[in-house]
């Protein structure tokens, strides 16, 4: 198989709603430095397509890509209300330092660091 036909495979895929092939496709994009948009775009129709890692990827790369400081933060709380524990994590490190534009705010902190830890609680029983 040649990089082109892989390309093709994903790109069939993703048409047809396969969102894990879609998230490649943002991450390859990201990692060739295309357009910001262009990743952007991909990452939104892969949480189309129900795949909620592509939030915690998308507000990832806004964060440290595309230096939205603003957005990441909104994919950020998306990511941590759909239960994944490392975007809670961030939201926490970001209130307790004043991250991604946020006032420093020790009880917000708190908060999403016990959201994670209970997220991670209940993927152990």
């Amino acid at each position: 198989m040649s990089p082109d036909n892989d390309w093709a495979i994903l790109e069939l895929k993703s048409r047809k709603g396969h969102a894990e092939s879609t998230l490649i496709l943002a991450e390859l994009l990201r990692n060739g430095n295309a357009d910001a948009e262009e990743v952007k775009s991909k990452y939104m129709l892969a949480i189309d397509q129900g795949l909620v890692l592509a939030s915690l990827s998308l507000a990832n790369f806004l964060e440290y890509e595309a230096q939205d400081e603003v957005e990441a933060l909104f994919w950020y709380k998306v990511a941590c209300q759909s239960g994944l524990s490392l975007a809670c994590a961030r939201l926490a490190l970001a209130y307790q330092s004043g991250g991604l534009g946020l006032p420093v705010d020790g009880a917000l902190a708190k908060s999403y660091s016990k959201r994670a830890i209970e997220i991670e609680s209940a993927k152990m029983k």
